[in-house]
């Protein structure tokens, strides 16, 4: 093989390098991006799960208040209130606190 044949398949083999480099640098900017969309995605999740948490732990605390009143007054009712009428409502606010429907 000529020096000038040598050289023309080394200059092909360095086009085709060059071609599959570049494809794999394109795939690579391709991925980080890629990345870089999941950790928004995920640090928005984080974002949005820590909201419920502190969401739930609201409504647990207001359920508790309300449970609390509830059982004042039904503690209220069975001081002032005639023995059947406190009945019902005793059984009502016990199926109501149990997420019972009455």
């Amino acid at each position: 093989m000529s020096h000038d044949a040598e050289m023309d398949a080394a200059m092909a083999r360095i086009g085709v390098l060059r071609f599959r480099l570049d494809e794999k640098e394109a795939e690579n900017a391709r991925l980080k991006a890629q990345v870089e969309r999941l950790e928004k995605t995920e640090e928005s999740l984080h974002n949005t799960l820590n909201q419920y948490a502190l969401d739930d732990m609201r409504l647990q605390a207001k359920v508790e208040r309300l449970e609390r009143a509830g059982d004042l007054m039904l503690k209220y009712a069975c001081a002032n209130v005639t023995y059947p009428c406190y009945a019902t409502m005793a059984k009502d606010w016990l199926s109501a606190k149990e997420g019972k429907q009455s």
